[in-house]
């Protein structure tokens, strides 16, 4: 599976609870940019949805495969 740059800084963000909004302030991207690389990620991961995707993107097992991964 492969990541880009930014793929990879939002999901380890979200990971760590970022919102959105905060995510965009700190990588200077327009919040629409955040929700599509979001919507980008889901669809990578085959996550059913956003629910889906927050709870393996927040779970102890995801955090230990990106920072090897990532």
């Amino acid at each position: 599976m492969q990541f880009t740059e930014r793929e990879k800084k939002v999901i380890q963000l979200i990971s760590n609870g970022e919102a959105v909004a905060s995510i965009g302030r700190s990588l200077n991207l327009h919040i629409k940019t955040i929700y599509q690389i979001r919507l980008n990620l889901i669809k990578k991961l085959g996550c059913s949805g956003r629910t889906d995707f927050f709870n393996i993107s927040r779970s102890e097992t995801f955090k230990s495969w990106s920072q090897i991964h990532l």
